[in-house]
């Protein structure tokens, strides 16, 4: 008899997860796993706004978040990735919406730069896509009540 346990999650499993803590204890344990991969929300987000790259202005994605409770790797800090001005898709960075405008600016991005904010991409009933710019796309996630 195989006893099974399964823990639904949402969110990309293997991207700023906490999929690796819970795995470790199985691993010790000698406890075999499978992970069941869905579709990510990076993938869902550019079908819900048709697209992430623009030939002739960006062909280039960077999936990164601001720095938190987590430090950002040498070079790897949302000013510094910001100089690339490509697509760049920030995870887990809501809470941080007046940093990401001033480091983003800070790095050369005009106020007119257009952006988009997804919460739940995917999710029947409950996505929003809201569309701005630079300037004005805080303003509108916090209109909307999108938090995370």
């Amino acid at each position: 008899m195989h006893d099974r346990m399964v823990r639904l999650q949402t969110g990309d499993p293997f991207l700023y997860s906490a999929l690796i803590k819970m795995v470790q204890p199985l691993d010790a344990a000698e406890i075999e796993i499978d992970v069941v991969l869905g579709v990510s929300s990076v993938m869902a987000s550019s079908a819900a706004v048709e697209n992430l790259t623009l030939p002739k202005i960006t062909q280039t994605v960077i999936l990164t978040r601001v720095e938190g409770r987590t430090p950002m790797p040498d070079g790897e800090r949302l000013d510094e990735l910001a100089r690339y001005h490509c697509t760049l898709c920030l995870f887990l960075s809501i809470g941080s919406r007046r940093r990401v405008q001033q480091e983003l600016v800070a790095a050369g991005w005009h106020e007119e730069t257009p952006v988009l904010a997804v919460h739940k991409a995917s999710w029947p009933s409950e996505e929003k896509i809201l569309r701005g710019t630079l300037a004005d796309i805080r303003g509108k996630c916090i209109a909307e009540k999108i938090r995370s």
